[in-house]
Parts: C-alpha cells; structure tokens; sequence
C-alpha cells in the first residue's frame, strides 16, 4: 500500500531494512574513521565524513550530520592552510621502492 506522497509506508520491511543497514553503516564509519583517518588523503576523508553525515541526516540525526559536515569542512580548511610547498610535495611524493 503507497501512501498519498507515492511513498511505502515507514514500517515497510524494505524500510527497516534501510534503516538497519544505515545503522550499520554509521556504527562501521565511526567506528574504522579514527584509525585510519590519517592514512586517508583529503578526498578519502571528505568521502567518509560526507557519508557519515548523510546517514545521520537519513535517521534524523540532525546535530550529528551537521557536526559531521564541519569536521568536514574542518579537513578542508587545515589543508588549505599548509603551505602550497608541502602541498605540492605530500602530493606528488612517492615512497622508495625495496
């Protein structure tokens, strides 16, 4: 049965599959991004928190996606910061080869 927007009905099985799985994918996200976050280059992070807050926006999670947002401009702003020398060099260095 569709409502009058055209949409399933929230307590569609299909909907609370959705909604686990967004669950799962946030408990995932917060749970992997500290770790590896700085193994990450910029993209790889705006990525992940760019995600993280639209998951949360999905659950109404509203102060989470916004803080999730900043961080991510957060990222965006301190690497802007570094000098264009280092820069330049973190992204076109590459490690020796053994």
């Amino acid at each position: 049965m569709r409502s009058p927007a055209g949409r399933r009905p929230a307590t569609s099985p299909k909907s609370s599959t959705r909604a686990a799985n967004t669950l799962q994918a946030i408990e995932l996200l917060r749970g992997v991004m500290p770790p590896v976050e700085g193994q990450l280059n910029r993209s790889g992070v705006l990525n992940a928190r760019a995600n993280l807050a639209g998951y949360l926006l999905a659950i109404d999670d509203i102060e989470g996606a916004v803080a999730s947002a900043r961080d991510a401009i957060h990222v965006v702003m301190e690497s802007s910061r570094r000098p264009r020398s280092l820069r330049s060099l973190s992204s076109t260095w590459h490690s020796p080869q053994c």
